[in-house]
């Protein structure tokens, strides 16, 4: 919070929380994430970047999904998002483009 008011980001990162954008996706990229860890030997990580592009809510342009990191970057408004899965958790960031 600047002087009082809330940045732009804050707003968005409370839109992102209120609509459970965060905890949908986030715990859909843990899933892939060990899924992969399981398949990787036998799948095309091609159809792990579909699978995520399906779960972007409407108003999401999907970017990118990395092996290493297993990262998804998307844009939603002017920023980018960062959701970055690991065996036990998710990171989530947001940066402003």
């Amino acid at each position: 919070m600047e002087n009082g008011t809330i940045s732009q980001k804050e707003r968005i990162e409370k839109e992102l929380e209120d609509m459970g954008f965060w905890g949908d996706i986030g715990e859909y990229l843990g899933y892939l994430y060990h899924r992969w860890q399981d398949e990787k030997e036998f799948e095309d990580f091609n159809d792990y970047k579909g699978a995520i592009k399906k779960k972007m809510p409407k108003g999401f342009e999907f970017i990118n999904l990395t092996k290493r990191p297993f990262e998804l970057t998307a844009k939603y408004k002017n920023l980018h998002i960062f959701i970055k899965a690991t065996a036990s958790a998710y990171y989530t960031a947001i940066e402003e483009i």
